[in-house]
Order: C-alpha cells, then structure tokens, then sequence
C-alpha cells in the first residue's frame, strides 16, 4: 500500500495557501509521516524522523509562522492517522500530540507556545531526550 502523503500534503497546502511553504518541509513531513503510519512499527525510525523535522523548523530556514502552522495541522487535522501513534510509547505520543497542540501559537502567542512545551526547540529538545532514553545510539 502506498504512502497517503502526497493527498494529505496538498490539502495542507490549500489550508495554509496564503503562507507560502519551503521546498525542504515536504520531504521531511512526509518522512515523519510515513515513519508514523509503517507497519512493522519502527520506534527509532519514527523518533529520527520526527527530530529530523524538528531540527529543521527550529533552524533559521525552517523557524517561520507558516511552517509551525503547517506542521500543527498536519498533525492536528490528519484525518485519523493520529491513531496511528497511539500505541507508541507513551512520551513518544504525547511530543507528537503536542506537534499538533500549540505548535502554531509559536508566533503570535509563543508564551502559550512555551507554556505548553510546544515551540520547536522545546520539542526538539524533548525527541532528543526520548532517543537518549529509549533509542540505542
């Protein structure tokens, strides 16, 4: 079966149309999403892609208004696939779950953002520590 990805990503682009996206989000949301939704479930695939993203929207390039609100709603709106991580370890659910929380606060109300450890390094710095945790180097 195919990855669903490239539906999802257009309807995220229409979603978030007047806020142009970076080309290098797209392979990096698809590969998290794709790490998500595989069978057999592949916990160190999933926390290297999901830093993989992270990394990349809380660089210079990646840190904007419109990537943290894309990639909140992909993770927000993903019609269902979001049951897809309910059986991953539980830290693991919960960074991506906040992924979609307040992600998108990040800019115009990054206090919320922060408060709800959800600005792109504050997750960053969660998937680093959930692989330190629980992902052999």
């Amino acid at each position: 079966m195919g990855s669903n990805f490239p539906d999802l990503w257009l309807r995220l682009e229409d979603s978030v149309r007047e806020r142009p996206l970076k080309a290098p989000l797209r392979p990096l949301l698809g590969e998290a999403y794709d790490a998500i939704v595989a069978r057999p479930y592949d916990v160190p695939r999933i926390a290297a892609a999901v830093e993989a993203l992270l990394t990349y929207l809380a660089s210079s390039e990646g840190r904007t208004s419109s990537h943290c609100i894309a990639v909140d709603h992909f993770f927000c709106l993903g019609d269902g696939w979001q049951a897809d991580w309910e059986d991953e370890p539980e830290d693991l659910a919960d960074i991506l779950a906040d992924m979609g929380g307040a992600l998108h606060d990040t800019f115009g109300a990054p206090d919320v953002a922060e408060n709800f450890g959800s600005t792109p390094e504050q997750l960053l710095e969660r998937i680093r520590a959930f692989r330190r945790r629980h992902v052999a180097a």
